[in-house]
């Protein structure tokens, strides 16, 4: 779990992740980047109250970015298993059983894609229960493994209208995501999620399973909407960080896969959507 000021929320997400019971030997690795609120002090509290949670932070407490804080977690962990749960949201009690029911059917899956709530009803404002959805998973078969690159076009297929999971609903094989490198530092506040994705799908066997594994919180204060409130970035069409991020997949996709001719030609067409004057 990275966190950066996350203090109105970062408890309720602790609780869901200790609320997933003994049943599973689990541990939580805290990552604070650079936290100046309540955060902090809130991790420390619960790493100094359980022995299954560490917290962890960069030298000097900087704030190095999402990319590279979930990748000191990924360094850090112990489990063959691997997951990511945002500061901001929450996982349903049985998601990390789930998980791994789903993984030990299908043992020769690195990961499973699994379903989650955009969650707008956390206010308890009667106008938001109704704007509660599940979100839109990739276009493949379900409750089967899928070879890669196959994966890969069934998310990105069609530019602006990516059929994603959350990362709060994906578990991956650690060994495997150390394998093809983790994490990107370079993405600092978006789309290194993506880069999970892209990663998982290009490399590694998956398997897409619907039954919701968290609440997705919707808010004001989210990556995605601070970003827009800066013009940074917007929902569909051209910006910087989508641009980056296209240009990386291509770059990636040539170095890794082989120049897979049929990946290339989803990525020409999210790259001719995300070109922005620099």
């Amino acid at each position: 779990m990275i966190f950066l000021d996350g203090a109105a929320f970062i408890d309720e997400a602790i609780r869901s992740v200790v609320a997933q019971g003994d049943a599973i030997a689990w541990e939580l690795v805290l990552v604070d980047d650079g936290s100046t609120d309540a955060s902090t002090a809130i991790a420390r509290r619960w790493a100094d109250s359980d022995g299954r949670i560490r917290y962890l932070e960069h030298d000097g407490h900087a704030n190095l970015g999402t990319g590279a804080s979930r990748n000191a977690g990924l360094d850090a962990a112990h489990g063959e298993y691997v997951g990511f749960l945002d500061c901001d949201d929450v996982w349903l009690p049985c998601a990390l059983s789930h998980a791994m029911r789903v993984l030990a059917h299908h043992a020769d899956a690195d990961a499973v894609f699994g379903g989650a709530w955009r969650w707008h009803s956390w206010t308890d404002d009667p106008a938001d229960r109704v704007l509660d959805d599940k979100m839109v998973l990739p276009d493949s078969m379900t409750h089967e493994v899928i070879e890669p690159p196959e994966l890969f076009a069934d998310i990105y297929l069609e530019p602006d209208a990516f059929r994603v999971p959350a990362i709060c609903s994906t578990l991956i094989d650690r060994a495997s995501l150390l394998r093809v490198g983790g994490f990107e530092d370079s993405f600092r506040n978006l789309y290194e999620d993506q880069v999970l994705y892209s990663k998982i799908a290009l490399q590694l066997r998956a398997v897409v399973d619907p039954r919701p594994l968290a609440l997705y919180r919707q808010h004001e204060a989210s990556a995605c909407h601070v970003a827009i409130d800066a013009g940074e970035w917007q929902w569909t069409g051209p910006s910087e960080p989508l641009r980056h991020y296209a240009e990386w997949l291509r770059t990636y996709i040539v170095d890794n896969v082989g120049s897979d001719a049929a990946s290339l030609e989803v990525v020409r067409r999210n790259l001719d959507r995300s070109e922005s004057p620099r």
